[in-house]
């Protein structure tokens, strides 16, 4: 099973968010429980930052794919015949 790029970015960033709480809790300055409910909080954001990334990238999908180059319309760059010049 393979994860895409924009899930282990997010994966990443979300264990990297992680980094500090396991940091105090290692030290003696957070209890177990507190360190619990911050990692829950921290992963229900990750969660939920990744979904909204994810449907974003895929509107900006659909709407790029719409645009297409050969959609242009006549007045704007193709003149129907080479070269500009009268013959």
């Amino acid at each position: 099973m393979s994860a895409g790029p924009l899930r282990r970015a997010i994966a990443v960033l979300g264990m990297l968010a992680l980094a500090p709480v396991l940091l105090q809790l290692a030290m003696g300055t957070l209890t177990p429980e507190d360190a619990a409910l911050r990692g829950l909080v921290i992963g229900v954001t990750v969660l939920l930052l990744g979904r909204l990334a994810q449907r974003v990238l895929v509107l900006l999908v659909r709407r790029f794919e719409r645009r297409r180059p050969d959609d242009e319309p006549l007045g704007q760059g193709a003149t129907g015949h080479e070269g500009g010049a009268a013959s």
